[in-house]
């Protein structure tokens, strides 16, 4: 019984940890919002090793929704950094993003296409 808690709590600590740092949870108004909820595939506990990044949903009229981001679209480069594989404490900087800041991301559709994105955090509506 606790080996399996144990397995649990291996397999959701990264992405909790993951979601708290980048997943557009603005805990501050000064904090930057980019309108997508997203989900994360990881190993390790405190620190995890990030293998996937996928993009969950998309707000409507958020920049998420306006740079044509869709839900299932795996996040693979941010600001020139390649996600899998890297630590969520590197990534956790590149983007976590005030209201007005910028970020540049890669990412990869279903289909396999791979494009970029520049957008704009905003401040996330009350």
């Amino acid at each position: 019984m606790v080996g399996v808690i144990r397995q649990t709590m291996r397999k959701l600590l990264p992405i909790l940890l993951f979601l708290l740092f980048c997943g557009g949870v603005a805990l501050a108004a000064e904090k930057g919002w980019f309108g997508f909820r997203l989900g994360v595939k990881g190993e390790g506990m405190f620190n995890p090793t990030v293998k996937s990044v996928t993009v969950q949903s998309v707000e409507p009229g958020t920049p998420a929704a306006e740079h044509k981001i869709a839900a299932g679209d795996e996040i693979v480069e941010v600001g020139g950094v390649s996600v899998p594989g890297r630590k969520a404490n590197e990534l956790k900087p590149l983007m976590e993003k005030k209201a007005g800041e910028v970020v540049h991301l890669r990412l990869k559709r279903a289909n396999g296409e791979i494009y970029p994105v520049t957008m704009t955090a905003v401040k996330r509506p009350d």
